[in-house]
Formats: C-alpha cells, sequence, structure tokens
C-alpha cells in the first residue's frame, strides 16, 4: 500500500506551482518539487543532495544550521519574507513558510518549507510608494503655489509701499509694518502645517480617528461651522498607506473648502467598517459645475480631485465627487484596511 501512496504524494508535491523544498538536520536537500525548478533554476537532480546553501546568500548561509535546531522549539508554521539566491546568483524577494519535521520517536530530523515568489508583489508595492511620492511633491509644490508665493509676493509689493511711505508718512508706514508682520505669521502657519502633512508618521502615534479630529479643529479656526461624526470604532489594523490616504483625502477636502468653497459650514463623518473605512466631508459652500470642472484641468487638478482618486485607486479604494453651483460639494470616499 506505501508505493501508491508516495506516488500520489510525489505527483500532489509535483502539482503545486509553489516551491516545496525539504532538507535534513544538516541541511542537505531531500525534496525539490517543480516548484523550486522553476523559481530557483536547479533541477531536482542537482538540487537533492546538495546543501541548501546553494540558494543561500553568503550572511545568512552560516546560520542555517542553528535555524533548523531551533526550529524544534516552533509550535505551528512560520512565514517570513526574505531573500534567497537562483542558480544565475540573481537575488530573489520570497515569503516562506516553514515546518520542522519529526522522526516517529519526535526527534527533529529536519525542515520542510514552501517558498512563494513574492518579487513582482515587492515591485509593485514599491511603485505604489513611488507613485505616493510624485503625489506628495505635487500637492506640497501646489501647497506652496497657493499659499506661499502668493502671500510672499503680496508681501514684495507692500515692502514697496513702505519703502515710498517710511519718510512722508510714519503712521501708514507702521500700520502697514503690522500688516506684513500678520503675513509672514501665515507664512510660518503654513510652512508647519506643509511639514505636518509630509509626516504621516502622526498616524501610528495618535491614530486615524485622532488625526482627523486634529484637521476638523484647524478647520474651526477659520470660523466655518464644522461637525465631525465617528461611526465605529477604529480596532481593524490597517496598512500604513491607506492610512496615510484617508488622512489625505481629508486634508485636501477641507482644504479645498478653506480655499474655493466660501462655505459657511461643513460636516465630515468618518465611519469605520467591518472591510473598509468609509469618508464624507460636504459643505455648503458655492459648489461648482461638473462639466466646467472637466474642461479646465487645470482647475481640476487645483481642486486635488486628481490626487485624491489616484490615492484611492492605489489602495484598491474609489472616491466620488458631488457639486452643484450654490449647493455646495460633497466628497465620499472608501479606503479598504488592505490594498489588494
Amino acid at each position: 500500500m506505501s508505493r501508491p501512496l508516495e506516488t500520489t504524494s510525489d505527483a500532489i508535491l509535483q502539482a503545486v506551482d509553489y516551491a516545496i523544498i525539504s532538507c535534513d538536520i544538516d541541511g542537505v536537500i531531500v525534496t525539490w518539487n517543480r516548484g523550486a525548478e522553476a523559481l530557483y533554476g536547479y533541477t531536482a537532480l542537482e538540487a537533492i543532495g546538495s546543501p541548501i546553501d546553494i540558494i543561500m546568500p553568503p550572511e545568512i548561509a552560516p546560520t542555517l544550521k542553528a535555524g533548523i535546531e531551533d526550529a524544534n522549539s516552533v509550535l505551528s508554521s512560520e512565514t517570513i519574507e526574505t531573500e534567497r539566491l537562483t542558480k544565475s546568483k540573481q537575488t530573489v524577494e520570497v515569503a516562506i513558510s516553514e515546518s520542522p519535521i519529526y522522526d516517529g520517536e519526535g526527534n527533529l530530523v529536519g525542515l520542510a518549507a514552501i517558498h512563494r515568489d513574492i518579487s513582482k508583489q515587492k515591485l509593485a508595492e514599491k511603485s505604489r510608494r513611488d507613485l505616493a511620492v510624485v503625489g506628495e511633491r505635487n500637492r506640497l509644490a501646489r501647497e506652496f503655489h497657493d499659499t506661499l508665493v502668493q502671500t510672499l509676493t503680496v508681501m514684495i509689493l507692500r515692502l514697496g509701499f513702505l519703502g515710498e511711505s517710511i519718510i512722508g508718512d510714519p503712521v501708514a508706514a507702521q500700520q502697514e509694518l503690522g500688516s506684513i508682520e500678520l503675513l509672514v505669521t501665515k507664512c510660518v502657519e503654513d510652512v508647519r502645517r506643509s511639514v505636518w502633512d509630509l509626516q504621516p508618521q502622526a498616524l501610528d502615534s495618535s491614530g486615524l480617528e485622532a488625526a482627523v479630529r486634529n484637521e476638523v479643529e484647524r478647520l474651526r479656526e477659520t470660523e466655518i461651522e464644522v461637525a465631525l461624526t465617528v461611526s465605529g470604532a477604529e480596532t481593524v489594523p490597517m496598512d500604513g498607506a491607506n492610512k496615510a490616504a484617508v488622512l489625505r483625502i481629508v486634508q485636501e477636502s477641507l482644504n479645498n473648502i478653506v480655499k474655493h468653497s466660501k462655505a459657511k459650514t461643513a460636516s465630515v463623518y468618518l465611519g469605520f467598517e467591518p472591510e473598509e473605512v468609509c469618508i464624507t466631508v460636504a459643505d455648503n459652500g458655492i459648489g461648482f459645475e461638473r462639466s466646467t470642472r472637466h474642461a479646465n484641468q487645470r482647475a481640476y487638478r487645483g481642486f486635488g480631485i486628481g490626487s485624491m482618486h489616484e490615492r484611492a485607486r492605489l489602495t484598491g479604494g474609489s472616491v466620488k465627487v458631488h457639486s452643484t453651483l450654490g449647493q455646495g460639494t460633497t466628497v465620499e470616499a472608501r479606503i479598504p484596511y488592505f490594498s489588494p
């Protein structure tokens, strides 16, 4: 009976797409399926009987035996993300699930592992991070153009007026100095806000709800009446990039209210659903026509709507913007806890 069972086991082993590898207590390869051949380039004939060191980067290989012996204390399989070497000495990023192998008497005799190639996944993650960096640069450029550049331009003009009036009209010059001081204070506040916006690590210490509450408090400083509603609790761990996307969308929406809407009141809804976070930001401002927005791509970028859509897309989420002239604007976003 053992032969048919061995044949069936071997067929299953070879049918699996992932690399399945086992080695004995000395690190000698015992099992090497087709998935391992495809991943590392060695045939089963080349690999079986060889030391597992053939796929180990130099800095990892010396610790292998100790790692196998340590597996004796592992009660269940453990998955790690690391690097291995192919036959052509190319580095490949892999996720490895390892389990100890025991004989009939309970003695540790080796280690079995499933190796999964995650190089494409890591590359996609890097691409998302790179796009996020580009998005941050573009957002910061818009911030500087819309705030610092314009404020500094006004300051230059007022300094010119001050130079003309400082002798002939000292009182007017003193008043102008007061106005310039207010502009300088505004510049400092804008820079501080931009720096804070570049530091999403604040989310790690305070949490998403606290960060959104902080943004709402900033809006209240502009004398716009704003109501915040929070539904559910922040109990599900969320990918850092997805959490940052939620905060950025809220920031961009509130920024638009201050700069463009001329609203008197606004509302923010933050909902923690079973699989995603839902955001709704609404105002009673002047609104805009969708046809006008699409016809003027520069205005579209100025409102930051394009960057909001891009942030949501990179997380697997979505953003919808509803606006009518004279009736305000509503931004609705849904961001999953984990990217697909």
